[in-house]
């Protein structure tokens, strides 16, 4: 049987100081707790995905290699290919976005994804600030889609943060996406496999910020859950979303790229 639920928002040690997990961890985690399909999407790069894919290829999971765009408006992406070209086109974003900016910083707009977007699948990551958000919503569905077969689908994620709130904040967020044209899909924001890697953490996103454990305040993910859940158990959490479940599950069809 299917698990209900595919995990599309990971994030492993590639990503600089964001995460406490390898890539490989994060896939054999994922078989353990009973995933047959996950994917990596790193700040602005795939470097972690050659582990990935041969830690899953071990451990017997499909896995889909992606990406976490950040742009310059402040807006986020995770970037999907589809194909090969949808691979190529992302690796020459990122090679674009690199070279443009100083060490480690990454420039990319939304007219650079022209090209690539046909053969990318694309989910919006609402930012903090709602008030920018109907902007990137509007740049994201200027992008071209792939009209061969079944036009290419522009996706919003829904993330529980355990925030006061939350539920009517994802409900209306499902609730405008629905009158934009949008389908949402759940996604888990997973900053590390295991509830007890909250530690360690805590300790690479100090060293991000410059400062002390003890002086992160804010800064800190206070709720330790950022860890990889159980299919079931995000089902359950997102039971009132039942079609941003079902999405999520179906980019399994959409995605040919990856194994």
């Amino acid at each position: 049987m299917s698990a209900p639920y595919v995990e599309l928002q990971v994030t492993s040690s590639f990503s600089f100081l964001r995460s406490g997990s390898q890539p490989d961890e994060l896939m054999f985690q994922a078989k353990a707790l009973g995933y047959d399909t996950i994917g990596l999407a790193d700040w602005n790069t795939v470097a972690g995905v050659i582990r990935a894919h041969l830690a899953a290829r071990e451990a017997g999971l499909r896995f889909l290699p992606g990406c976490r765009l950040a742009l310059r408006d402040g807006s986020t992406l995770l970037a999907y290919p589809r194909n090969r070209a949808g691979w190529a086109g992302l690796c020459q974003l990122l090679t674009l976005g690199h070279h443009r900016g100083e060490r480690d910083v990454f420039l990319l707009g939304w007219e650079d994804l022209i090209t690539a977007a046909p053969d990318l699948l694309l989910i919006l990551l609402p930012p903090e600030d709602l008030a920018a958000f109907p902007g990137h919503v509007e740049s994201l569905l200027a992008l071209p889609r792939q009209r061969t077969g079944e036009e290419e689908i522009r996706f919003l994620a829904l993330t529980m943060f355990r925030e006061p709130g939350d539920q009517a904040r994802l409900h209306a967020l499902a609730a405008f996406s629905a009158a934009q044209g949008l389908a949402c899909v759940v996604t888990g924001d997973v900053l590390y496999h295991d509830a007890r890697r909250h530690v360690l953490q805590d300790v690479v996103t100090a060293i991000r910020e410059g400062c002390t454990v003890d002086a992160l305040g804010d800064r800190r993910h206070v709720h330790a859950d950022r860890h990889l859940k159980a299919p079931e158990e995000q089902a359950r959490l997102f039971a009132a979303f039942p079609d941003a479940r079902k999405h999520g599950v179906g980019v399994k069809k959409r995605v040919e790229f990856g194994e």
